[in-house]
């Protein structure tokens, strides 16, 4: 075995796009669409189906990344879904921040949770768009139980009587450094504030440029 030559490691795989327009070349056009953390109402994927069959799809799939994949589509067919999806609120762009978000149903579909987790969820992904895109994972909890994500994430958030329990590189059971409302957590995530500079000091994102 000493006499093997030495392997050359491959070279690194770029990540696959999540949503958007994809070409199959002989089976036409794909419309990737997203659903926000996982989730959509009935209404809305009722319309969403509709409008697939109205611009010709009949292969629809689930997709690895929380959405759904049409397939087989006209180029101009496939765009026009994506427009409808994007005018519903569902996810049409591989660079959209709530993908980088998990989150639970939260307040009131859980009756455990102690905060709306999804709807705070999607209002922290605009907020803090540049750390998520830096590569920061969040995870957004509206109780302990962390139905969304059992692991580590770098920025782990708990609902805890209508406030957030927040931990820095840990699980939803780990202890929080503080426990903020969803405006002050904004706020202190901001450059130049104290759980900013935590992330920083982490190393879970970059620093201020010198």
């Amino acid at each position: 075995m000493s006499d093997l030559p030495a392997a050359v490691p491959p070279a690194p795989r770029s990540s696959p796009s999540r949503a958007g327009l994809f070409w199959l070349s002989s089976a036409g056009f794909a419309a990737l669409v997203g659903l926000p953390f996982g989730r959509v109402d009935a209404a809305t994927l009722d319309r969403l189906g509709g409008t697939a069959l109205a611009h010709g799809c009949t292969d629809i799939r689930l997709s690895p990344w929380r959405g759904i994949a049409f397939r087989g589509m006209a180029q101009a067919d496939a765009t026009a879904l994506l427009t409808f999806a994007h005018s519903v609120g569902l996810i049409v762009r591989d660079d959209d921040p709530r993908l980088s978000v998990q989150a639970c149903a939260g307040a009131p579909a859980c009756l455990r949770a102690e905060t709306s987790a999804m709807t705070d969820a999607s209002q922290l992904a605009d907020a803090i768009a540049p750390l998520l895109a830096e590569g920061l994972t969040l995870h957004v909890s509206g109780c302990v139980k962390s139905c969304a994500r059992p692991g580590t994430s770098d920025l782990t958030l708990v609902g805890r009587d209508a406030r957030y329990g927040v931990i820095i590189g840990g699980t939803a059971r780990d202890s929080a450094i503080a426990e903020l409302d969803l405006s002050a957590l904004v706020t202190r995530l901001q450059p130049g504030q104290e759980i900013h500079a935590r992330l920083v000091a982490a190393g879970l994102i970059a620093g201020p440029r010198v």
